[in-house]
């Protein structure tokens, strides 16, 4: 956020599609039909992975993965989920089944093409057009490109909450409570 900020960055959302049945499975792995489609003595052979399986978390960031490097991008060694494309500086970073892509005004073209191709590998909703990042990792962004500013906050996350545990908890805009004695006590937490 703070590039994206700094170097005045357009941004893309884009959102994989049930993301881990995507992923080929990298075993023999066999499951109960769903309900509904059961026929007894019967299971079925997953070709491709699941959400409830151990490795498909896994297997569905490896997939993604190769599609970006077949792209032109890499990725840090110590942060695999920001991929860097060298030569038109596009940003992508990965939540998930969430990317969020950051790149300059002048390549918006350059940018859509790489997004179309990258619709072959991955399919993804919404391919030819643009979805300003306002929301990434239920953080919301709201941005004031004049002055190269970039906020995150949660309040939207935080109403929520508030909406439903309503009469749980008090809210207030501090982690501890509104007296001295409270943030002495916050502050004393090991």
């Amino acid at each position: 956020c703070a590039i994206i900020a700094d170097e005045d960055l357009d941004t893309d959302h884009m959102d994989a599609i049930k993301a881990f049945t995507q992923a080929d499975v990298d075993a023999v792995l066999y499951c109960d039909m769903p309900e509904g489609f059961d026929e007894p003595g019967y299971v079925l052979r997953l070709a491709k992975a699941l959400e409830g399986i151990k490795q498909g978390a896994a297997l569905w960031y490896k997939h993604n993965r190769t599609a970006w490097h077949q792209l032109g991008f890499s990725s840090w060694l110590n942060e695999p989920n920001l991929y860097t494309h060298e030569s038109l500086h596009i940003r992508v970073g990965v939540f998930a089944d969430d990317m969020l892509a950051a790149y300059k005004p002048e390549i918006t073209s350059e940018y859509l093409a790489i997004k179309k191709a990258y619709a072959k590998l991955i399919r993804i909703g919404q391919v030819d057009t643009i979805d300003p990042v306002l929301k990434f990792t239920g953080i919301h962004i709201s941005r004031d490109r004049h002055n190269k500013t970039l906020t995150i906050s949660q309040g939207r996350y935080i109403e929520q909450l508030a909406t439903q545990y309503q009469g749980q908890f008090t809210e207030q805009s501090t982690p501890h409570g509104t007296s001295k004695e409270d943030r002495q006590a916050f502050e004393k937490l090991e």
